[in-house]
Parts: C-alpha cells; sequence; structure tokens
C-alpha cells in the first residue's frame, strides 16, 4: 500500500455534489470558532481624527470585500462580532490581526497547491500585512460611525420558491442513542414539473446536526418509503448506511441530491444545468443526529430556487441538462497507541462494535474498502503512534467537466488530498486541505476547465490524529457512521460532455 506523503506533510499540524457559481461558502452560526471572540483586554480603544490614511485606502477595502459579508449586523458571523462601522473594525483591530495572521479567518481549508478555485476569499501576503500594521497602529482616518458595506452577499436562497420538511413534523431523537441516522421523508408538492436551479439544506438545530445526505426519490418509491417509515414510531426510521429503498425493485428512480455539513454552501448549478422535480417526487434526508447531552425536537427543511418558465424556455429544447456526481471511497484505519490495552484496541472487536451500533451492512464496510484499495488491516499495524493514514487509486466513473470537489472527514482529520492522474505527466492536485477543520467543509468549484474521463485515475489520500478530537478516541477506530468514528471520503460532480 502506498502512504501518503501529501495529507502527512504538514510539520507543523498538531493535531455531495453541488457548487456555488458565484460566491465563497458561508458557515453556518454555530460553526463560526469560538477563536473569531476578541477577549476583553484585546478590545482596542477607538481613535478617531488620525492623519493616517492606512484605514481608508487599504484596510476598509478588504474588510468591505472580505469580512463584512459574513460579519455584518444579521450575519452568520455576527454572533462573535459584528462589523458595521469603523468604529467596530478599531474595536476588534486585535482580534482581527490575530485570526488573520493564523490564517483561522477568512475560513478557506483548501491550500495553494489545489487548482485554483472559484470564489477563494484568501488575503494576500500584502493585505496581511497590511491588516498587521494598521491593528498595531489603532488608527482611523474616517468618523467612527462610517459604515463598513460587503461589497457581496452571503451565499444563500434568501427567498426560497421551494420549502420541504418533514411531513410528520419535528424528530425528536433521545440521548441514550449517541449518533442517530434518521431518515426522514420530506413532500415536495409539486403539481407539475420544475427544475431546480439551487437547493440548501437547512438545519434547524445545528448543536446536534451532525450533517445530512438528501436524496429524490420518484412516486414509485413512496410506499416503501411509507413502509419503513411505520415501523417505528414518530417521523422517520433508523437508517445507518443506506436509506432502505430499492429503485431497481419498484421501477423507480433515486438519487443523490446533495449533502449537507458545517460550512457547506448552496448546490447551485452552473449555466446550463439544473435538477428536474416532477409531480409526485419526494425527499428522503438521512440526518446524522449527534446527542451528546441534549436532544432538542429538529425540524430541519429543504429550499429550492426554482427556474421560472421563462428561463426554461430558453434553454435549448426547453429543457435543462443535468449533473453527474460520484464518490471517490478510501480506508479509514487508525490503530491504538502501541501498548493500549483497551478490549476496543483489537480490529475485530471494533468491527462487532460497529455491527452492533449500525448494522452488518455497515460492518462489511471498513474490508470492503481494504479490498477496493488493494491494501489489508496489516498495512496499518505499525502506525502506533496516534497519526495514521491512507491512499486509495481509483478509476473515473463519472468522465465530463468537473464542476465541484469535495472532501469529508470527522474530527481527527488531520489533512486530505484529491489528485488526478497521480505519479505522471499530468499529475494534478484537485484539492489539498493540509489542516483539517470540521467546522468547514466546502464545496470547490475550478476556475479552469478540467475534463476528466473514464482512463483517468483519481488518487484520494487522508490522515488522522487520534488527539485531534474534543474527545477521548477509543479503540481502534474505522470507516463507520459514528462521530466518533472515522471515513476518507470525497466526491467529484462533472458535467457530461456533449
Amino acid at each position: 500500500m502506498e502512504t501518503a506523503p501529501g495529507p502527512r506533510a504538514p510539520a507543523d499540524a498538531t493535531v455531495s455534489a453541488g457548487e456555488d457559481a458565484s460566491d465563497p461558502p458561508v458557515p453556518t452560526r454555530e460553526a463560526a470558532p469560538v477563536a473569531e471572540s476578541a477577549p476583553a483586554e484585546e478590545v482596542a480603544t477607538p481613535t478617531p481624527g488620525a492623519t493616517d490614511h492606512a484605514f481608508s485606502e487599504e484596510i476598509l477595502p478588504i474588510l468591505e470585500d472580505v469580512c463584512a459579508r459574513c460579519h455584518t449586523p444579521g450575519g452568520p458571523g455576527s454572533t462573535e462580532w459584528e462589523l458595521a462601522t469603523a468604529e467596530d473594525a478599531l474595536v476588534y483591530a486585535p482580534t482581527i490581526r490575530r485570526v488573520t495572521q493564523a490564517g483561522v479567518m477568512p475560513p478557506w481549508p483548501a491550500s495553494g497547491l489545489s487548482v485554483p478555485f472559484v470564489g477563494d476569499p484568501s488575503l494576500s501576503e500584502d493585505q496581511l500585512a497590511a491588516l498587521a500594521r494598521w491593528a498595531e497602529g489603532g488608527v482611523l482616518d474616517v468618523d467612527p460611525d462610517t459604515p463598513v458595506e460587503p461589497t457581496s452577499t452571503v451565499n444563500a436562497i434568501v427567498d426560497p420558491d421551494l420549502v420541504a420538511t418533514s411531513s410528520k413534523g419535528p424528530y425528536q431523537g433521545s440521548t441514550e442513542v449517541l449518533d442517530d441516522y434518521r431518515c426522514l421523508v420530506f413532500d415536495l408538492d409539486i403539481e407539475r414539473p420544475q427544475w431546480a436551479l439551487a437547493s440548501q439544506f437547512e438545519p434547524d438545530r445545528t448543536e446536534v446536526v451532525h450533517h445530512a445526505i438528501v436524496t429524490l426519490a420518484s412516486a414509485e418509491l413512496r410506499s416503501q418509503a411509507e413502509f419503513w417509515d411505520a415501523t417505528e414510531p414518530g417521523p422517520g426510521w433508523t437508517c445507518y448506511g443506506g436509506n432502505g429503498l430499492d429503485a431497481q425493485r419498484a421501477g423507480g428512480y433515486q438519487f443523490a441530491l446533495g449533502g449537507w455539513a458545517p460550512g457547506a454552501n448552496v448546490a447551485r448549478q452552473p449555466d446550463g444545468y439544473a435538477i428536474p422535480l416532477r409531480p409526485g417526487d419526494f425527499l428522503v434526508v438521512q440526518i446524522h443526529y449527534h446527542f451528546d447531552d441534549q436532544a432538542p425536537p429538529d425540524l430541519s427543511r429543504m429550499v429550492f430556487d426554482l427556474a421560472s418558465d421563462a428561463e426554461v424556455a430558453a434553454q435549448p429544447g426547453g429543457r435543462y441538462r443535468t449533473l453527474r456526481g460520484a464518490l471517490y471511497l478510501g480506508p479509514a484505519e487508525i490503530p491504538c497507541y502501541e501498548g493500549d490495552t483497551e478490549p476496543l484496541c483489537d480490529r475485530d472487536a471494533a468491527l462487532q462494535r460497529v455491527e452492533q451500533l449500525y448494522g452488518a451492512f455497515a460492518a462489511a464496510l471498513p474490508d470492503a474498502f481494504l479490498n477496493r484499495c488493494g491494501s489489508t488491516p496489516a498495512d496499518y499495524a505499525d502506525m502506533t503512534d496516534g497519526t495514521a493514514w491512507s491512499s486509495c487509486d481509483l478509476p473515473v466513473t463519472n468522465p465530463g467537466r468537473i464542476t465541484s470537489v469535495t472532501g469529508h472527514m470527522h474530527e481527527l482529520g488531520l489533512a486530505f488530498r484529491m489528485t488526478l492522474n497521480p505519479d505522471t505527466a499530468e499529475e494534478l492536485i484537485l484539492l489539498d486541505i493540509p489542516d483539517w477543520s470540521f467546522e468547514w467543509q466546502f464545496g470547490y468549484r475550478p476556475v479552469d476547465d478540467i475534463v476528466i474521463d473514464a482512463d483517468d485515475v483519481i488518487r484520494v489520500e487522508c490522515s488522522w490524529n487520534r488527539e485531534r478530537a474534543p474527545y477521548e478516541a477509543v479503540g481502534y477506530v474505522l470507516w463507520a457512521e459514528g462521530t466518533g468514528d472515522e471515513m476518507c471520503y470525497s466526491s467529484i460532480t462533472t458535467a457530461p460532455l456533449p
């Protein structure tokens, strides 16, 4: 088995399928890092009336282009600190300097080794230096009440054309189940065919919603969904692994509409593409709830931006084209520290735990991923210092022009890399995240046209460190569904070529 030079590389590390057509992603309020708040001792004293023009000429444009779109009053970052006026900027100048110099803000995990992406908000070295110089002096050359006005708006569906939520009302989980995977039926209630230009999952209780996977299902599968829904009290049914629907048996269809994890952006289709919605279609939304010390009722929803009749008529043949998404998955195997006597450090015992919690299908996945990637548990046996990594080369299964790429791990994640045609003259790093953060999981849209075909290879590389999680990682950690388990998950969405 090949090791993963990309994800293992960061020496200072201590520890599906939409795309944003224009704006960088915006975090949910609960996902904003605590480090963004200014401790009381860091608050600066306003100094109006100064003659230094650095603020108006250098700093204000940066704040309006990069910071204000999230920290504007009512924005997703305003719960941490609000940037409405020049005086606000001065008050939080030490914090601005600290989080920008540390690379915490603006949030953009992808490194410069990745291909260029649309909406990259990263600050240049000159901008970082300017912010640091200005924060040192704490000087304004404008009236303190001068507004800081964002040059762009947050990436959200502000006025949705279609809203769908659980047809049976809020789901009430229980703290007796730490990681609860619940499949809920969301009714679309449309009376004629529609085309969705953008969609977005909106979690209701972000303190317990870990992630969501949204599947669009046809009317033929409705009876199956109703069968599963009736097997348990309350809305929905337990669904570790798949959702239990069998489109082949029913004669209908189902396909992944998208997903959500902290930091995810609107799944906006590129020009000329849309998702068809038909009467009778419904959503099956698999929500991973992580109930630690609370289990509030949750009524999350899906919202859509639909094409108007005029927009549809303007398309060739009066219809939009559709994108294709595919998953590229690698093993996740993290042995215990050398000398750890915890019974679950035995891999077979860890597999039994996965089966008890999530079922036989979930327990079969770790070995299936190893087999697909040509590796065995022995390849990971010496990774006993707390850090582990995996690498897997996979054939392209959705040829076309890449419209978005994404990676996903849990809270032990250390680094992630996805490479096209590795170890060849055509090698191209599609996505490199050298310092993984569960709070910032974006869908990245390449600036350039990148075409993949069936002869190409995708290498997925993941690394983990047991000390990164805000909890004790117990036992041999495998690919599985829980927050305390791990994954090496990635997806590529393509626009099929004519």
